[in-house]
């Protein structure tokens, strides 16, 4: 019987420093995250600024070889620039080609990296709802559901679920009152294995009967 005991202790010690060892790992590498976006955000920050620079360069450059005259002004945009102003253009079109494209790679990487952590983030819900009985879900609104129309309050109070976040075409809404759901959104909700699944029954096709 003592030995069972000292077994049982033993063992959860070992889940329980377990647990403290992927916890303390899923911290700093949520702190590299942090950090490499911060990173991020400081270079393309850079980048704007010296395109910025280069447009007001190239700006002043075309200030001064315009002439005051109308006609001239017109016949100036209608012929090839001098030699000369042809380089500092050329070159300086490079330049914002090659900022842009930096910019872009940039922009690239901090998209991943954010993605990797609301990726993280969301695994750690589903894992502690699905301790509890519950569960993380998204559905799709298609026309006719009769979800449609409703208020984040309201959408709660009749499928008994936690709305946290609606995808609109390209954009994120977080669930405010004030939102209202239209066909082709994509909801993601939380609650309890029963209430979504009838939920999902309900809100994710045309309307059966109204909420």
């Amino acid at each position: 019987m003592l030995s069972e005991f000292f077994a049982r202790v033993r063992h959860e010690a070992i889940l329980s420093l377990t647990g403290l060892r992927e916890s303390v790992v899923s911290i700093a590498e949520r702190a590299n995250r942090q950090v490499q976006i911060v990173k991020l955000h400081a270079q393309s920050s850079s980048i704007v600024d010296q395109l910025n620079t280069h447009f007001v360069a190239l700006g002043a450059v075309l200030a001064e070889q315009l002439p005051t005259e109308p006609s001239r002004r017109h016949a100036l945009f209608l012929s090839e620039p001098a030699p000369p102003l042809g380089q500092r253009l050329q070159k300086t079109q490079q330049h914002i080609q090659r900022l842009r494209r930096e910019l872009r790679h940039l922009t690239h990487q901090i998209t991943e990296i954010e993605t990797e952590t609301l990726t993280d983030t969301l695994l750690r819900i589903h894992r502690d709802l699905t301790s509890r009985g519950g569960a993380v879900e998204r559905v799709v609104l298609q026309p006719g559901s009769p979800a449609m129309g409703k208020t984040t309050p309201e959408f709660e109070r009749a499928t008994r679920t936690r709305l946290i976040a609606v995808c609109r075409g390209p954009a994120l809404l977080t669930a405010f009152d004030h939102l209202t759901l239209a066909p082709g959104d994509v909801v993601l909700l939380i609650g309890s294995r029963r209430s979504l699944s009838e939920a999902i029954s309900t809100v994710s096709g045309p309307a059966k009967a109204s909420l």
